[in-house]
C-alpha cells in the first residue's frame, strides 16, 4: 500500500469509526462515556491526542512506523521501565507505541509530530539453543522465529549464528499464539541485565502455590504483594520481570503486569501486530488489545484474519477497544514484502565496497540500485538521501533498491 493510500485509509478509518461510535452512544444514557468532538475524542477531561500508531520501526530519519514518518525530536521517548531514551536509540525493528499529532500527507509522504514514544521488547534472557537450518532459537524455553525482516544488532559478534548460545539478548517482536512462538523483529545484545523478562501467554495460574505458567516457564509470584498482582486469567498476555537465577526450575517474579499496552481514546489508531485472541474475523484482539470490526473494510482475504495472523488495524479507540474501519491481512514477513527506509545525510561512504551509512545503519548499493534526482557519482559524505530496500542476508544492513537524493 502506498503512503497516499494508507493516509486515505487512516482518514477513512477515523471518520467511519467515529460515525459508528457516535451512533452507538446516541442510544445510551448516563455519564462517564467519551464524547465525540471536532477532530478528536474527548477523554472526559483528561485531554486528548489525535493519533496513536503501534508497530515495529521500519524506517529511520526520524522514525517510520506503519508508513508514517514521525518527527521525534521533541517527543518524550521511554522504555517500558520508564527510562528515558534519546531519538538516536530508536532502532530498526524496535516495537513502539507512538502518540502524535494528525497525520498529514505531502509529496507522497505521510508525516506527523510525535509527542511520546514507548519502546517495548518481549524477552530478555540467555539463549538456550540456535537452529540455523530453521532460522530459530530458544530463549528462556521460548521458541523464537527469525524472519527475512528480523534485524540482528551489529553488536552481536557473528550475527545470527551458533555463537549466540549463552549470550543474554533482548528480543523485540510479537507472540504468535497459534504457532506458540515469538516472531522476532529485532535481536540485540543485552549487557546491563539485573533481571530477565518475558511477555507471553499465561497458560495457567496455581493460586495455592502462587505460580504462573507462561509458555511452559514456571514463575513464582510469592514475593509480590497481593495488592501489586493484576487480575489474571488463562489466555491473558502477561509481562514479568524475572530474577536472573531460577530455584529448582522455578523462576522468581519481581514484577507481574498485564502484557498489553494501555490504549487511550484516540480518533485515529493504526496498529500492526498479531491476532492474540480470536472469536471471529470481526471480533478479535491484536497483541492483547480488543478489536471490533463489524463494518470494517478488509484488504486481503477476510478468512486470513485468524489466530496468530499478522494484521494492520486502522480505526479509532474508545474505552480500550479499537473500532476498526479497515483491516489489512499482512501475512508472514518475506524479503520482498519487508522494505526498510532510511532518510538523512550520508555519514560514511566506501565506493570500492559499495557501502554507505546513515543514522548508524549500513547500506549496500550495486548496479541494480536505481538512483533518482542524481546518479551514483553524486554519492558523497554529507549528501542527503532516502534509501529503500530489504534487509541484507547479514540481517544487519539494508540492500538499497533505490536511492533518492533529497
Amino acid at each position: 500500500m502506498t503512503a497516499a493510500s494508507l493516509f486515505q485509509t487512516l482518514r477513512r478509518a477515523a471518520f467511519l469509526a467515529l460515525s459508528l461510535l457516535a451512533t452507538t452512544q446516541l442510544g445510551s444514557c448516563g455519564g462517564g462515556g467519551a464524547t465525540l468532538v471536532a477532530g478528536g475524542v474527548d477523554s472526559g477531561g483528561t485531554g486528548y491526542s489525535t493519533t496513536l500508531v503501534a508497530g515495529p520501526v521500519n524506517g529511520l530519519g526520524s522514525a517510520i512506523v506503519n508508513g508514517v514518518r514521525f518527527d521525534v525530536s521533541t517527543a518524550a521517548i521511554v522504555d517500558e521501565e520508564g527510562n528515558a531514551m534519546s531519538s538516536d536509540q530508536l532502532l530498526m525493528g524496535m516495537m513502539t507505541k507512538i502518540d502524535s499529532s494528525d497525520v498529514v500527507s505531502a509529496n507522497g509522504e505521510m508525516s506527523a509530530t510525535a509527542s511520546s514514544v514507548l519502546v517495548r521488547s518481549q524477552l530478555v534472557g540467555p539463549v538456550d539453543s540456535v537452529d540455523l537450518a530453521s532460522d530459530s532459537l530458544v530463549l528462556l524455553g521460548q521458541a523464537i522465529t527469525v524472519t527475512p525482516a528480523t534485524w540482528i544488532d551489529p553488536a552481536l559478534a557473528g550475527g545470527f549464528s551458533a555463537a549466540l548460545v549463552g549470550s543474554v539478548v533482548e528480543v523485540y517482536g510479537q507472540f504468535n499464539p497459534h504457532a506458540k512462538h515469538y516472531v522476532a523483529t529485532r535481536i540485540a545484545l543485552h549487557t546491563d541485565h539485573t533481571a530477565y523478562k518475558i511477555c507471553g501467554l499465561l497458560l495457567s495460574q496455581d493460586m495455592v502455590n502462587s505460580t504462573l505458567n507462561v509458555g511452559g516457564l514456571v514463575v513464582s509470584y510469592a514475593a509480590i504483594a497481593p495488592a501489586s498482582m493484576p487480575m489474571l486469567a488463562a489466555g491473558d498476555l502477561v509481562r514479568i520481570r524475572l530474577a536472573i537465577k531460577p530455584v529448582a526450575s522455578v523462576w522468581k517474579a519481581l514484577v507481574v503486569a498485564q502484557g498489553h499496552m494501555p490504549l487511550p481514546d484516540r480518533h485515529v489508531v493504526s496498529m500492526t501486530g498479531r491476532i492474540s485472541a480470536w472469536t471471529s474475523s470481526r471480533n478479535f484482539s491484536v497483541d492483547g488489545l480488543p478489536v471490533l470490526a463489524p463494518n470494517a473494510l478488509f484488504t486481503g482475504a477476510e478468512s486470513g484474519a485468524v489466530l496468530g495472523a499478522r494484521v494492520r488495524v486502522d480505526g479509532a479507540s474508545v474505552k480500550g477497544v479499537v473500532n476498526a474501519a479497515a483491516v489489512t491481512i499482512l501475512g508472514d514477513e518475506t524479503a520482498a514484502g519487508s522494505l526498510f527506509e532510511v532518510h538523512g545525510a550520508i555519514d560514511t561512504l566506501d565506493s570500492a565496497l559499495q557501502t554507505l551509512s546513515l543514522h548508524g545503519v549500513k547500506l549496500t548499493f550495486s548496479a541494480q540500485t536505481t538512483f533518482q534526482a542524481g546518479t551514483l557519482s553524486d554519492l558523497a559524505v554529507g549528501r542527503k538521501i532516502k534509501a529503500v530496500g530489504p534487509l541484507s542476508a547479514d540481517r544487519a544492513s539494508v540492500a538499497a533498491q533505490s536511492i533518492t537524493f533529497e
